[in-house]
């Protein structure tokens, strides 16, 4: 039988070099992406890093849960299409406290949207690089590439709760919406300008140099892909926008 040691040598990729750990690949994602990207494209792991995302999701959630309760109970307050009969069943239905119930079908739903978005994305992204640049790379690394890239979340839920908490609202923005009024963001002016974040910069900053070490593209090719895949979203997320409020106001 093989020793411990001999098993970890068996696995060292080509070149004698031993493969990253996992907190040392969490933490080259910060410090050398490139790095940590061409790790990734040989060594492509993901379930880690989405645990890790998730687990920050899920705590900054359950953290300003009763924020976002009143932050739903405003918007049926001001809803003029839900009748006064129905905004008291619905306003009873948000003050009431979940239990642990309750939290676990958020936590469930959380977990299942997430890894949903992570399919789509990391489909997006094999679309626009296998498809329509003609690279080669395989769906596991570029789920790799998304969860890796998603830890900017970490760091944005630590500065953004927070300041939640302690304006007591959820009206708290790393993006051009700081520029409007909170009651203005979910527009289709507040979507777009909601586009333009800190944090997704930094995000798509991390799926370019991913990208690149995926495909052997050159930066300014992976950037091109990138920027103009999350444009179009950005476009479909603002007609989605300005189509819901058009349903809102019955126009």
């Amino acid at each position: 039988m093989m020793s411990q040691e001999e098993m970890a040598t068996s696995v060292q990729p080509e070149g004698g070099q031993r493969p990253v750990d996992f907190w040392q690949q969490i933490l080259l994602v910060f410090s050398d992406p490139a790095k940590a990207f061409k790790e990734l494209t040989t060594n492509p792991r993901w379930i880690g890093a989405f645990l890790v995302v998730l687990l920050f999701t899920v705590a900054g959630t359950q953290a300003t849960y009763p924020l976002i309760m009143q932050m739903q109970r405003d918007s049926i307050m001001q809803n003029p299409r839900i009748s006064e009969e129905q905004a008291d069943i619905l306003l009873e239905r948000y003050s009431s406290t979940p239990g642990p119930g309750g939290r676990a079908v958020m936590t469930l739903a959380q977990t299942f949207g997430l890894a949903v978005w992570l399919v789509v994305m990391s489909g997006i992204l094999m679309f626009g690089g296998n498809i329509l640049l003609g690279g080669e790379s395989n769906f596991k690394t570029l789920m790799a590439i998304a969860a890796h890239s998603w830890l900017v979340l970490v760091p944005k839920t630590l500065l953004t709760v927070p300041l939640m908490l302690a304006k007591g609202s959820m009206a708290v923005s790393t993006s051009l919406q700081i520029l409007i009024p909170s009651d203005q963001w979910m527009t289709p002016l507040g979507s777009a300008l909601g586009a333009v974040d800190l944090f997704t910069i930094w995000t798509i900053a991390l799926i370019v140099i991913g990208i690149s070490e995926a495909y052997s593209f050159t930066r300014v090719k992976s950037t091109a892909l990138v920027v103009s895949l999350y444009m179009v979203m950005v476009v479909i997320g603002v007609a989605l926008t300005a189509l819901g409020r058009g349903l809102i106001s019955g126009q």
